[in-house]
């Protein structure tokens, strides 16, 4: 798993207090980028404790519009993060993200890290 070490230890520490969830999107996106067993195992024990949010018919929706918004507006952003973001504020979920470009998303609440 590629990224910081810091960016690491801060979401170990968050899902070992059970203050976390994620995306079923998410978790794909972190098994596939994973490129050695180990890490994907290092994945797999981070997420257990984990909320994972699925796609269902409430952040489909929710998805939707904001993919609307953006192109109305001129401001797509990746399809996967739609789906992200449409999942945060169905579950009204603040997102912890490193991508600014949630911050274009109405009514997403990011927290970028």
């Amino acid at each position: 798993m590629y990224g910081d070490d810091d960016i690491k230890a801060a979401l170990g520490k968050i899902a070992s207090n059970s203050l976390a969830a994620t995306t079923i999107i998410t978790r794909y996106e972190l098994l596939k980028g994973a490129r050695k067993a180990e890490e994907e195992e290092a994945v797999v024990r981070m997420l257990e404790n984990i909320k994972v949010y699925q796609l269902d018919d409430e952040t489909v929706k929710a998805s939707a519009l904001i993919f609307k918004e953006l192109k109305k507006t001129g401001n797509p952003i990746p399809e996967a993060d739609i789906l992200i973001a449409g999942v945060a504020i169905a579950k009204g979920e603040p997102l912890v993200s490193r991508d600014d470009h949630f911050n274009k998303v109405p009514g997403l609440k990011v927290l970028l890290v």
